[in-house]
Formats: C-alpha cells, sequence, structure tokens
C-alpha cells in the first residue's frame, strides 16, 4: 500500500477533541473548533515563509468550546456553534462578530445555511430544529411541533432546500422528510418502504398473470 504524506499537519495546543473543520476556499483558510477550546482557530493555508507569525488566528467570541460550524462562500459568512448554546455570525473577510445570540437550550450540534445565505437552520440537543435569519439573528420558524425526538447531532437540507432530513429516535432512527414550505411531514423511510412493498406486490401480480 501506497503510504500518502498529509499536505498540511496542525497540531492545536491543549486541544482534547476537534470537533469541527470548515474551509474557506476563497480566502484560503481553514476553521477549526474544538471541544474545550471557546475561540475558533484560523489557519492560513497559503503563507510567504517572512509571515509565518501570521498564519494562526482566532475568533473570541463563545464562552464555552465550539460544537459546529459552517460557511457561506458568497458572502465570506462564518456560522459557529458552541456548547454555550450560543450562535454567533462571523464576517471572515475582516474577521467581525456580526450577530451573537442564544439559540438553544442545549448545545448546537449542526448548521446548514440556505444558498441564498438570508436563512440557516440549526439542531440542537435539546430536540429542536430552528429557523434565524444571518442578519438579524432572529427567529423564523422553530420545527420543534414538526418532529418528534428528533435526532440531536446532524440533519440537512435537501439541494431543491424545500425539505428538511432529520433522523427520529421514536423510529429507531428513521429519516422524516420535512416539507419547509407547506409545513408538512413529506414522508420518512416507514412510507417508503411500505411504498416499495407495495411495487414489489404489484409486479409479482403481473408476472403471475
Amino acid at each position: 500500500m501506497t503510504e500518502i504524506s498529509p499536505i498540511y499537519k496542525i497540531k492545536i495546543q491543549d486541544a482534547k477533541e476537534v470537533t469541527c473543520v470548515r474551509k474557506a476556499y476563497n480566502l484560503d483558510l481553514l476553521a477549526i473548533g474544538c471541544w474545550n477550546i471557546p475561540e475558533i482557530i484560523l489557519v492560513t493555508l497559503l503563507v510567504r515563509p517572512n509571515e509565518s507569525d501570521k498564519r494562526l488566528d482566532k475568533l473570541r467570541g463563545h464562552c464555552k468550546g465550539i460544537s459546529c460550524l459552517n460557511y457561506y462562500e458568497r458572502k465570506h459568512l462564518l456560522i459557529s456553534g458552541g456548547y454555550d448554546c450560543n450562535i454567533i455570525v462571523w464576517n471572515l473577510l475582516d474577521r467581525q462578530k456580526l450577530v451573537k445570540f442564544e439559540a438553544h437550550k442545549h448545545y448546537i450540534g449542526s448548521i446548514q445555511i440556505e444558498s441564498n445565505g438570508e436563512f440557516f437552520y440549526t439542531i440542537s440537543r435539546d430536540n429542536t430544529i430552528r429557523e434565524w435569519n444571518t442578519k438579524t439573528g432572529e427567529p423564523s420558524e422553530c420545527f420543534e411541533k414538526y418532529f418528534t425526538n428528533t435526532c440531536r447531532f446532524s440533519f440537512t437540507l435537501t439541494p431543491c432546500e424545500k425539505f428538511i432530513a432529520a433522523a427520529n429516535f421514536e423510529k429507531n432512527y428513521k429519516v422524516d422528510m420535512f416539507n419547509i414550505l407547506t409545513k408538512k411531514l413529506f414522508c420518512d423511510f416507514d412510507d417508503i418502504n411500505q411504498k416499495d412493498q407495495f411495487l414489489n406486490r404489484s409486479k409479482n401480480n403481473k408476472s403471475q398473470k
């Protein structure tokens, strides 16, 4: 087996666990969050030899470790979720804090940003999914009443951005598909399984004829 050498190897002093990493391709930056460090660590990937002291920087604003990060490239927005239950929206171009607010009653597990950057979604250990205005930090929607026992660590927006997909504890980690526009549950894997069973029965009936 051919041994592959890493392009970058970064050791973060005093870090017990790296929880999240996001790359800002248009800025050649790497944003790193750690479980026990309240600062977001920024690593400049392209540095001239005489500027090695500028390679590392930190964004300070959380009072506990960083649980998740996401980056919106077109507006240079970095959104961070912390174990302090807070969300911070940063302008990564000038390293400025734009909005900070308490988002959940427990730490944030994941952040998803809409393609236009106007809204983003968070999922938390408090078992809720919420929609936020990126500029103001004001809540647009809480999906708590639409989901029950939602997976508290990860979820996703579908490419068309009309649906949220999240796992459900009550259904043995089956995935619920929720329509954001109509505020209705679109389907879950139980529905899909039933659909597949129906199609298989139909095919068998046709073959027997």
